[in-house]
């Protein structure tokens, strides 16, 4: 696959008034908005409203009001694997122009907390962009991961000078799904392994590796499905009604007891398939799981309860 650099730059018009803004004369304080716990991936969600994401603090630092306009700039160097041609950027025709500037931002003396509206009107009409790329679908288009500025510029018209302040973040949103490791299976001359008795077994796999994504943001269910005689496991557990399905919270570990767990229910001398599936813990958090959030699944055999030792059972019990 080829790689290439995707820019993503929407350039958005600044223009002053005659007055010179001086480099001192306004404060920019950036942020990230206190409701988002991720920036959005989707690249509509910056070309429809980028300011929802972010609080702006524009504060004048003068003793007289001052109207200005504002610059947003949104770049990153990350790659994305196979698209070749992707070009997205303001239409540069209207630089310079102002003519599609429809509002001032009115600064009183002191902190200026912009408002969504404020910002909206002020941007109305001066976001644009181009795709070179005609297989691209804007409504779908996921930014690359990496690292992204987020630069907000005001300034005055007729002007060179301008103030600019930018916030770096970094979107990561990728993990690999939970693998199973444990229980131990018993090798025999069968078509597949035989599940180890004991009145207590430890289902366990690991949680959902990433580099940005914690496993304890993800809750984890196992499931169990029957494969029947000469089945290929794959196709059971695709479409095989689940016997059993639980939800262990953010604990990537299942205590089956045998003799007191009703969830489970399994028939000696029958194979069966388990799996884990990984969710995001609430709907804030934005995750690319492989294998859309399931686990290989594990088949085995299951002896039933009569094969248990009832030493390991005393034992297991205490």
């Amino acid at each position: 696959m080829k790689l290439k650099s995707i820019l993503v730059t929407i350039l958005l018009m600044v223009a002053t008034h005659h007055t010179a803004l001086a480099q001192n004369d306004v404060s920019i304080i950036l942020t990230k908005a206190p409701w988002v716990t991720q920036m959005p991936t989707e690249l509509l969600s910056y070309l429809n409203d980028p300011f929802q994401y972010v609080s702006i603090t524009l504060v004048n630092n003068t003793p007289a009001p001052l109207d200005v306009y504002i610059n947003f700039d949104l770049s990153t160097s990350a790659s994305i694997e196979g698209q070749d041609d992707v070009h997205i950027y303001s239409d540069l025709d209207k630089i310079g122009g102002y003519h599609n500037i429809t509002s001032l931002l009115h600064l009183n003396p002191g902190a200026n907390r912009m408002s969504a509206h404020d910002l909206r009107e002020n941007l109305m009409g001066r976001i644009n962009f181009q795709l070179d790329y005609s297989n691209i679908n804007l409504n779908t288009f996921t930014m690359p991961e990496g690292n992204y500025s987020f630069c907000v510029t005001v300034a005055k018209e007729g002007q060179d000078l301008s103030l600019t302040s930018c916030l770096k973040y970094n979107l990561c949103y990728s993990g690999s799904a939970p693998m199973i490791t444990s229980p131990i299976l018993t090798e025999t001359d069968a078509d597949y392994p035989t599940l180890t008795p004991m009145r207590k077994i430890n289902f366990m796999w690991t949680g959902v590796v990433s580099n940005c994504l914690r496993p304890n943001q993800f809750n984890y269910t196992i499931r169990f499905v029957e494969v029947y005689k000469n089945q290929n496991p794959q196709l059971a557990i695709e479409g095989n009604p689940v016997i059993a399905s639980i939800n262990c919270g953010k604990h990537t570990f299942y205590i089956y007891d045998i003799l007191t767990d009703k969830r489970l229910i399994m028939d000696s001398g029958h194979v069966y398939a388990m799996q884990v599936l990984a969710t995001p813990s609430n709907d804030g958090i934005i995750a690319n799981i492989s294998n859309d959030g399931y686990s290989d699944f594990v088949v085995f055999e299951w002896p039933g309860n009569d094969a248990i030792d009832p030493r390991k059972n005393h034992k297991a019990s205490r």
